[in-house]
């Protein structure tokens, strides 16, 4: 399910809740990736729509880069992110 090593970066994009799906992942050469969030996320609407973690701390908006560091599993905001060829899964904790 994981894999490193195919993108160097990822761009989420937050388009509020009306939307289909109000947040995806979008590569440095352009393709869309699903976005996946781990029990605990909450998606917030408003004028700047984001996601926080269960203790209600912002961590996501829209613009927020997620780096793929050469041969690691990127974090956001301290939380594991695998990626994976069309999508980007966000987990309170790195699987065992």
């Amino acid at each position: 399910m994981c894999s490193i090593g195919f993108r160097r970066l990822a761009t989420l994009r937050t388009l509020g809740g009306a939307a289909e799906e109000p947040v995806f992942g979008e590569t440095n050469d352009g393709r869309e990736l699903a976005v996946f969030w781990s029990e605990g996320f909450e998606g917030i609407d408003g004028p700047e729509p984001i996601v926080q973690d269960a203790n209600g701390d912002v961590v996501a908006h829209d613009g927020e880069e997620i780096t793929i560091p050469e041969g690691a599993w990127p974090e956001l905001h301290g939380y594991f992110v695998c990626p994976s060829e069309d999508s980007l899964y966000v987990l309170e904790e790195e699987p065992s």
